[in-house]
């Protein structure tokens, strides 16, 4: 009976409850900033680098990958671009020959603080091109629609348009989807939400659209505890036409402790006449109420089996640096590694990520985010300084039109024109040491530092 849930639905129902409820049991008392992440994903060995503005924004994520030797090599780099706290600009870019070449961007315009549009360009060789663009309108405060165009905003190039309605609270009460099958844009989905007298989500009604009326398709209850307010309880249904009333699929059951953790989620599929139990998590903690291990069981023999079980330890700033998932008896050589969705925590913000184990390394915000060692006029501000051969200078600081690095003796050795408005500086190819970089902006500034790279910072 699952699998003849709609994968919408699926996504809707099942991956984004994990993310829900993953918050009540990792707790960060203060934000830390990840400098790297090394994840190994079965016979693959990746690392995440991340570097930081002052306001403690994400610049860059650089990629690598190791190699037979385990040395590392860069193969992807994402960039983002802010002004006024606000992301105005994405860009991805792939290690070809030698040299970086932006893949795909996302351009981003606001009113005030509210998003307006995104441009999303990709890139082929020398050649960009449109691929969509995303509107975004509002009334006040509330988003009402959001229209989706193939590549030109046009009447005609429009793919898809959600619209939103709220009730007197404020909440959403419905969401209007309509795609584009022919020459026209027709209704796809409705989806209406119910709240109980707690504003909590009480239903969610999913109906798809024909001869000008809604088609019951979909129904997701849920149930809470009276007492402290978690959910307890999430069935999902389906609508059979032929006896004319709702069918049950799917449920999900909490169980929380008296500290209100979660310690258990338990899932069912309906075959018909009864509840059968696929999958159990459970949840254990240490004292200080930190998640230190996710168990994931399965009814083999006619009892709960552990299958594999999620290990968060090393736990740094109450966050763990080491996160292990590894077999059980039942489910395959006894703690040897296995690949599985693993939610942890990314500087406050609840991340999944498909690997065997995740190590996080995090950096002192007060010192490493940004760091130069001049500020008078004439002097570039760039960081962080010193590095590990990457660096960056903002573009809402400087529109950075080339730079050239020399050694200490005066010798240039590296130049570059800034022929896309980014303000990464790689530097990785050469090594430790001290240099001068000197800019040049589009106003014909130039401006220079001292910058140092050292890799073992």
């Amino acid at each position: 009976m699952v699998n003849h849930m709609p994968l919408i639905y699926r996504i809707t129902l099942w991956c984004l409850t994990p993310l829900l409820l993953f918050n009540n049991y990792i707790t960060a008392q203060e934000q830390t900033l990840a400098r790297e992440i090394n994840v190994q994903r079965q016979d693959s060995l990746f690392k995440y680098t991340y570097y930081y503005d002052e306001d403690h924004n994400r610049n860059i994520e650089n990629k690598s990958v190791a190699d037979d030797r385990a040395a590392f090599y860069p193969v992807e780099r994402t960039e983002w671009i802010y002004e006024g706290g606000l992301c105005v600009s994405q860009r991805e870019l792939k290690r070809e020959e030698n040299s970086w070449k932006t893949t795909f961007l996302i351009q981003t315009t606001y009113f005030g603080d509210q998003k307006v549009e995104e441009i999303h360009t990709k890139f082929i060789g020398d050649i960009e091109t449109t691929q969509q663009i995303i509107s975004y309108n509002h009334e006040g405060e509330k988003l009402i629609s959001v229209v989706k165009y193939d590549n030109s905003k046009t009447d005609d190039n429009v793919t898809e348009k959600i619209l939103y309605d709220y009730n007197s609270e404020d909440q959403l009460s419905s969401q209007i989807i309509l795609s584009r099958t022919s020459l026209l844009l027709d209704t796809a989905l409705i989806i209406d939400y119910k709240y109980n007298d707690n504003n909590q989500q009480d239903s969610v009604i999913f109906y798809t659209r024909g001869d000008d009326r809604r088609i019951r398709d979909m129904l997701t209850v849920n149930r809470y505890d009276e007492f402290t307010g978690n959910q307890v309880e999430q069935v999902s249904k389906k609508w059979d036409t032929r006896n004319n009333k709702w069918g049950n699929l799917t449920k999900l059951v909490f169980q929380h402790d008296g500290n209100q953790n979660l310690i258990r989620e338990l899932y069912y599929h309906h075959d018909g006449l009864f509840w059968k139990p696929n999958t159990q998590y459970e949840y254990t903690y240490d004292a200080d109420g930190l998640l230190e291990q996710k168990i994931m069981y399965q009814p083999i023999h006619n009892q709960w089996r552990k299958i594999f079980t999620i290990e968060y330890s090393n736990k740094y700033n109450d966050q763990p640096n080491l996160i292990e998932s590894k077999y059980n008896f039942w489910g395959g050589e006894t703690d040897s590694y296995v690949n599985t969705c693993i939610p942890y925590y990314f500087n406050g913000e609840i991340a999944l990520m498909d690997a065997d184990q995740i190590e996080i390394k995090y950096i002192i915000t007060e010192t490493s985010v940004i760091t130069h060692t001049n500020s008078e006029i004439g002097w570039l501000k760039i960081y962080p300084n010193p590095s590990d051969g990457l660096f960056y200078i903002s573009p809402r600081d400087y529109c950075v039109d080339s730079w050239k690095i020399y050694d200490i003796s005066g010798m240039l050795i590296k130049s570059n024109v800034n022929q896309y408005f980014t303000g990464i500086v790689d530097l990785t190819n050469l090594p430790d040491g001290m240099y001068m970089i000197l800019v040049t902006t589009d106003d014909n500034q130039q401006l220079k530092q001292k910058i140092i790279i050292n890799r073992n910072h």
